[in-house]
């Protein structure tokens, strides 16, 4: 998933403690989006930490904050993703036996028990 993909803890749309969070973690995702895509080092040299009311040491701090949020999220996705494949192995592992012993059924025993 992407930084912001907009359903974050279900947020109601009137809420306007809700709605504040949303707009943070969009401007969250655009400012990383920039980042990634023009260079961390290339733009903090750039950015007129006077006129943007911050200093360089905060804006730093956030990004390294970010780039680990980012990092753990990756992680947790990999770690779905893997639970997922492997679930559905398992499955098609049952299924495959299913048809194997079937298969070693008798016509009676099938309908014995039911199948």
């Amino acid at each position: 998933m992407p930084c912001y993909s907009g359903d974050e803890n279900s947020r109601g749309s009137g809420d306007r403690e809700a709605i504040l969070e949303e707009t943070i973690d969009k401007r969250n995702a655009m400012m990383c989006a920039v980042f990634r895509a023009a260079g961390v080092e290339d733009i903090l040299g750039k950015i007129d930490y006077k006129e943007a009311g911050i200093s360089r040491k905060e804006f730093e701090l956030w990004w390294k904050e970010h780039e680990e949020e980012d990092r753990l999220r990756r992680e947790r996705e990999k770690k779905a993703q893997a639970a997922k494949r492997a679930a559905a192995k398992a499955k098609a592992e049952r299924a495959k036996k299913r048809k194997e012993v079937l298969a070693k059924l008798t016509d009676e025993d099938k309908i014995i028990l039911g199948v």
